[in-house]
């Protein structure tokens, strides 16, 4: 597979117009957040902001939102509540045209909740950023992500599917290649290429191999 692999240039970051606003900018909704890890989703909306998302938003407990909020007072809040139909149509309405990018998985935990949310979430219409405890949650299940139906009603075309990005570190990948019968060692330079490379065809994904030198695969291109 290293063999057939194409090595590109990252793009340069577009120019933004003067007379652009934040909401020419996109929209990011972090997703996450439990009693014992309220800052983690908190940092990665900061996060957001720096990398120019104009919009960010935390979706997180609603006992816990007001810390978040608090943690990152430039993001908004999303309360979600206790059942994961709600809290999912929490999100759906703050996002009714389906166009923000969910970061999923900091600090949430791997609760029976959070997993039921991500499951939905996964066969959705949004593109997705799992990290964290977003991808112990998909190792959980043994299988790739499931493929999502879209169609013009739900917002997109029939056959195509939103964008997933996984980013593990050396840890969450072999928990997540393990069911999938994928060998190579995440710490392994020189394996890495083709490690990030199969996880990605898998999952149908964009694999970011976190580490020293860290690998980007859609299972064609590193």
């Amino acid at each position: 597979m290293k063999k057939n692999a194409i090595t590109i240039a990252l793009p340069p970051m577009p120019d933004r117009p003067q007379g652009g606003h934040k909401g020419d900018f996109g929209t990011v909704i972090v997703v996450g957040g439990s009693a014992g890890m309220i800052g983690a989703p908190a940092l990665a909306a900061g996060a957001a902001f720096r990398s120019g998302a104009g919009l960010v938003k935390l979706a997180m407990p609603r006992e816990l939102l007001l810390h978040g909020i608090v943690i990152e007072p430039s993001a908004t809040g999303i309360a979600l509540p206790e059942s994961p139909a709600r809290a999912l149509a929490a999100i759906e309405a703050t996002d009714p045209e389906g166009q923000a990018v969910l970061a999923v998985g900091p600090g949430m935990g791997q609760g029976i909740f959070w997993g039921r949310v991500l499951a939905k979430l996964l066969t959705g219409r949004r593109s997705l950023v799992l990290d964290a405890d977003g991808l112990n949650l998909l190792a959980k299940t043994g299988h790739p992500r499931p493929r999502p139906r879209l169609d013009a009603e739900e917002g997109g075309r029939q056959g195509q599917c939103p964008s997933v990005v996984l980013t593990p570190h050396p840890g969450e990948f072999r928990r997540l290649a393990e069911p999938l019968g994928i060998k190579e060692d995440p710490t392994d330079d020189a394996a890495r290429p083709d490690a990030a490379a199969k996880l990605a065809k898998a999952h149908r994904a964009v694999v970011v191999l976190k580490g020293r030198h860290t690998i980007v695969s859609d299972g064609l291109r590193i």
